[in-house]
């Protein structure tokens, strides 16, 4: 298999792991919306009639005014959540207030209805291609708190690609089959290893446990050993990679 392939192949194996954000589900919002026949006045009810300083939708910043109803052809605009009309007892109510809309609802024949929309902003491409369908949304720029593997040279890709082939080795013999290595990418060394075992004694000796200890244990050789002194020796795993075959903290046996 040629270079080129391999690296094709490490960077369709290797996948970001995102946060609990990043992979939620949507949220949604219940706010209330108008229908607008026209969708010529549209332009018209946003400056004058319906306007961001009538109806503020500051929590709602990701979430476009306006819709328009890929079936039907109706176009729809957002007013505000249905919070911020706790005081009102209706819809009817809403259409009532004059001194907000005078004559808007005759003239343009508005209809209000309630509709959901995602409550909180996508993080993700993904979200916001689902959560769009409900409707349109502006992505805002988010730093993916894992790297993509396309940002990663070659030289990375085979580096990550031989210490998880290690760590899924010293998982073989470990007791709940978890194994970690703690790598300086600065120099892409191996700064020591972890296994999970587990024992009714030893109810916490997880791999990413383990891996810490003997972080530890390598900086107060180094100190003991003096090849480095103690204000050179970083905090544990600071700056370190982290390589483990499974991302569960703990662990529990009934032996």
């Amino acid at each position: 298999m040629s270079n080129n392939s391999d690296e094709e192949t490490i960077r369709t194996q290797i996948k970001a792991v995102l946060s609990a954000e990043e992979l939620s589900s949507v949220v949604y919002e219940d706010v209330i919306v108008t229908l607008v026949k026209e969708p010529k006045n549209i332009s018209e009810l946003l400056k004058k009639r319906l306007s961001e300083e009538h109806f503020p939708c500051r929590s709602l910043s990701h979430v476009k005014r306006v819709r328009k109803d890929r079936a039907s052809g109706q176009v729809y605009l957002l007013l505000c959540t249905t919070e911020q009309l706790k005081s009102l007892s209706s819809i009817r109510e809403l259409e009532e207030m004059s001194s907000l809309f005078p004559n808007a609802f005759s003239k343009y024949q508005l209809s209000l209805s309630v509709q959901k929309v995602p409550k909180t902003s996508p993080l993700t491409l993904d979200q916001f291609n689902e959560w769009s369908l409900l409707w349109p949304l502006t992505l805002h720029k988010h730093e993916i708190s894992t790297p993509p593997p396309s940002l990663f040279s070659k030289e990375q890709l085979r580096h990550f690609d031989s210490f998880m082939q290690q760590t899924i080795a010293l998982s073989h013999v470990s007791r709940q089959g978890v194994a970690c290595l703690v790598v300086d990418p600065t120099t892409m060394t191996v700064v020591a290893t972890g296994k999970s075992d587990i024992t009714p004694m030893h109810p916490l000796k997880h791999a990413i446990m383990d891996a810490v200890s003997n972080v530890a244990q390598h900086q107060l050789e180094e100190v003991r050993t003096r090849k480095k002194r103690r204000t050179e020796v970083q905090y544990l795993c600071t700056g370190y990679d982290l390589y483990v075959t499974s991302a569960v903290w703990l662990w529990f046996t009934h032996e």
